[in-house]
């Protein structure tokens, strides 16, 4: 949904509200393009754990400029998100397909709802190696859903990928101590 003005309690109560009932718009027909991008975020038990608090506190997001609704990482929450682009808040929503909790891997994936401007699904997956690096890997499989989406085009493309460097970035930045926008 695109707003002029930020969008309000009421706007995010009444999208839960609208897809509460909804499939995800993924896995559809059609070309999907992938985009991937991962980062070493830290080394070691202690860093994992504070890399998994991140994505559980919705970090990734809420540092680069993305504002959530957090809900548990548990599959069937639906995730609202808004974030101003270009002079307009786009307010859209998931739904958590997926979600990973092993000694040496970590994280989600979502899912598209209806009304997103793009159609597909992203994971985010901390991955431990035997000798203690920390990854963060994103795997995004999407097509454009909306008129907007469809002709930014490259531009579209361009921030989708900025958006993950600054996801894995703010991840990094959490286990390193930094502040961020939500610290």
């Amino acid at each position: 949904m695109i707003r002029l003005t930020r969008p309000s309690v009421e706007d995010v109560a009444d999208l839960r509200s609208t897809i509460s009932g909804l499939e995800p718009t993924y896995p559809a027909s059609g070309s999907f393009r992938e985009v991937e991008t991962s980062l070493v975020v830290g080394q070691g038990p202690v860093d994992f754990e504070a890399a998994k608090q991140a994505l559980r506190d919705w970090r990734m997001q809420r540092d680069t400029g993305v504002h959530v609704e957090p809900v548990p990482l548990a599959v069937g929450e639906n995730v609202v998100l808004w974030t101003r682009v270009i002079g307009v808040w786009l307010l859209f929503s998931c739904r958590i397909i997926e979600v990973v909790d092993l000694p040496t891997e970590f994280g989600f994936t979502y899912a598209t709802m209806p009304g997103h401007p793009e159609r597909g699904r992203e994971s985010f997956v901390l991955h431990r190696s035997a000798d203690g690096e920390i990854v963060l890997r994103i795997h995004a499989v999407s097509r454009p859903n909306t008129l907007m989406s469809r002709v930014s085009g490259p531009i579209g493309r361009a921030m989708q990928r900025r958006y993950m460097q600054g996801y894995v970035e703010a991840v990094r930045a959490v286990v390193a101590g930094e502040p961020g926008q939500s610290g």
